[in-house]
């Protein structure tokens, strides 16, 4: 049976950090936007809460996913494009302290626990719903060394990152993951100075291709493993638009609490509450999913499937949570005095990024 119980960490996690991040993150994500960067405040912050998972970079073991995702899914209430940094760099984290030999440890964990936000690259989604078995990308041998071909979307940190991890398959099919330095120098990114519809402060690259590099056995990440570590890493991702979904919703609901029409508050309207309330319920289902699916990562032979299904019905809950919102504040949201707007246009861009918009429907409609 499923347990949905949370210990005392992952209590302080989900209640505090949320409440952190809407009274200190969350009024600074207009500054970050507009200048394509964290500002400092928000780094000190995340630099101030000592139980942020992942602060060491997960030195002391990467065994307690949820937690992971459950401080993904509560930075997401302060910005979405925020907790996607933070997850990313994050992620790279997860990636090297699960499958990195003794040697990558001891080298990139230090470097990536210096900052919550380490500028850090994850090459790993290709966009048009393929889940990692499908990658194109390809890694075969050379001698002693890999040669390793890829096309990747929906990069972070392009150009700044001091480290970053490309996954693709090998030869028989095999998941295959490989740890790089200075990837500005080995990857030849695109779009990253094109104008952003959301997530400008996370340097996202449109595409990133790396063409025919050779990369020795030392940068190889144990394959053992490494497929359950990819799916905490999407879940984890899952996770920010599951936060942004939340945020966008009671946002809306504590809104439409404190406008009235006809002499009493908006959400006493039914066209307005059943759709909150519908909200509401369809974000603890799929929180329910998502930390099931999570959980059983390491055991169930359907993992890849689980994982792939939460992410589809994650990215269908923020399209139309941040929708909803807008629609319940008419013109108050879409302008920028309120997180709406943002959340709105960061939901196309997060729901692209795991599983195409068109994909999700198809994907909901077997499960």
């Amino acid at each position: 049976m499923f347990d949905l119980s949370l210990t005392v960490e992952q209590q302080r996690i989900s209640t505090e950090l949320h409440d952190l991040a809407v009274e200190r993150l969350r009024p600074l994500a207009a500054e970050a936007e507009a200048q394509s960067a964290f500002p400092e405040p928000i780094v000190k912050t995340l630099e101030g809460i000592d139980w942020l998972p992942g602060r060491d970079a997960f030195a002391a073991g990467a065994e307690d996913p949820l937690s992971f995702c459950l401080a993904a899914e509560g930075l997401a209430w302060a910005d979405p494009a925020l907790a996607y940094a933070w997850v990313t760099s994050r992620q790279v984290a997860w990636l090297i302290a699960a499958c990195g030999s003794g040697p990558q440890r001891e080298k990139y964990l230090p470097l990536l626990a210096r900052s919550p936000l380490a500028p850090a690259g994850l090459l790993l989604f290709e966009g048009y719903g393929r889940a990692p078995s499908e990658l194109e990308a390809t890694a075969r041998r050379d001698g002693d060394d890999w040669i390793v071909s890829a096309e990747k979307t929906a990069v972070a940190f392009a150009g700044r990152a001091d480290v970053a991890v490309v996954i693709a398959r090998d030869e028989d099919g095999e998941l295959i993951g490989f740890v790089l330095d200075d990837p500005a120098a080995s990857v030849r990114f695109e779009g990253e100075h094109d104008r952003r519809l959301a997530l400008g402060a996370a340097a996202l690259a449109t595409r990133a291709v790396v063409d025919e590099l050779r990369i020795g056995q030392d940068a190889v990440l144990r394959q053992s493993g490494l497929a359950a570590a990819i799916g905490v890493c999407r879940l984890a991702q899952a996770a920010v638009s599951l936060g942004a979904a939340e945020s966008a919703t009671r946002y809306a609901a504590d809104w439409g609490l404190n406008r009235t029409a006809f002499g009493r508050p908006l959400v006493g309207f039914q066209g307005v509450a059943f759709v909150l309330a519908n909200l509401f319920m369809e974000a603890e289902s799929t929180r329910a999913a998502l930390q099931e699916a999570v959980t059983s990562l390491a055991t169930a032979d359907d993992a890849e499937d689980r994982t792939s299904r939460v992410v589809a019905q994650v990215n269908h809950l923020v399209r139309n949570a941040s929708r909803e919102g807008i629609e319940l504040m008419g013109v108050h949201g879409v302008i920028t005095d309120h997180p709406v707007e943002r959340i709105y246009r960061s939901a196309a861009v997060l729901a692209s990024i795991d599983f195409d918009p068109l994909i999700n429907l198809l994907v909901l409609s077997n499960s």
